[in-house]
């Protein structure tokens, strides 16, 4: 089945372990976080979006519309991201829903393909990332039909992402190579 996707990164978060610095603006290896998903994403969606809370007008210029978490969900985690970003996907009217954070510099698009095609064979679906090193919530492909209301529904009670994904029947993708999914939370692990 053809899906259409739109990307999107996931910077939004407050980077308490990074001293609040942006997260997705600060550098590794000679370039800023957010590009490496940017780039990573573009080639096999339709539609790619940053999804940030603070320094808009920095993040917008990577050339990607920029929007913001929903008001009435902002002390929810990750999931305020992708709430907002659901909001997105209905407004473009894609069907899918493809993440990724902005501070795993190393995941390559390859990753994304993997996930897009197990959505092509179940669109229904969600699915996430494993690796040996364990689950990778926030590199997932989520339907967008209903999503929003079902999210907004659980978010009255909760906001941990797996527990919202095994409400859903989430599956993972396996994925050998845990090197990719190098995570920077901390100024020490830039260059």
């Amino acid at each position: 089945m053809s899906i259409s996707v739109l990307g999107v990164v996931l910077a939004g978060g407050q980077a308490s372990r990074m001293n609040y610095v942006a997260k997705g603006l600060t550098h590794y290896k000679g370039r800023a976080l957010i590009e490496y998903s940017l780039t990573s994403l573009t080639d096999i969606t339709c539609h790619t979006l940053i999804n940030a809370n603070q320094n808009i007008n920095a993040y917008q210029k990577f050339g990607v519309k920029v929007f913001a978490d929903e008001v009435d969900c902002l002390d929810k985690g990750p999931l305020s991201g992708v709430f907002s970003a659901l909001l997105q996907a209905q407004i473009l009217g894609v069907s899918h829903l493809l993440l990724s954070p902005c501070d795993t510099p190393l995941v390559t698009q390859a990753i994304f393909e993997r996930l897009k095609l197990a959505a092509e064979q179940e669109p229904k679906c969600v699915f996430y990332i494993e690796s040996d090193s364990g689950i990778q919530p926030l590199h997932a492909i989520l339907p967008v039909a209903d999503m929003a209301d079902k999210l907004k529904l659980y978010l009255e009670n909760e906001a941990r992402v797996m527990l919202f994904y095994r409400q859903l029947g989430a599956k993972s993708v396996y994925w050998k190579d845990e090197h990719a999914f190098l995570n920077i939370n901390y100024l020490e692990q830039l260059d």
